[in-house]
């Protein structure tokens, strides 16, 4: 599939060639694609995560029903989801 890149897409990818950080601009596209998919893979963890832990606290302090959320368990358990996908951080 042919795609167009602006002139100042075309000097990133070039740039990024010709210092040796990718053999192609083929290459680089297709690194662009992986972290642009690992990015959405994260953001959808992030959210799950979010609507499942913090959410349900968040509503139970509007209603006065609150209680501190414990961020360090939190943070492991986030992690360890990222890790459980293969997702680098």
């Amino acid at each position: 599939m042919p795609i167009e890149l602006t002139a100042e897409q075309q000097a990133i990818v070039e740039s990024r060639v010709k210092a040796g950080l990718y053999a192609s601009p083929a290459a680089m596209i297709d690194k662009a694609l992986l972290v642009l998919e690992e990015n959405e893979h994260r953001r959808a963890l992030q959210r799950a995560f979010f609507e499942r832990e913090i959410k349900p606290s968040l509503d139970e302090f509007d209603r006065g029903e609150g209680k501190p959320l414990d961020m360090d368990r939190i943070c492991r358990e986030l992690n360890a989801e990222w890790d459980a996908a293969g997702i680098p951080k």
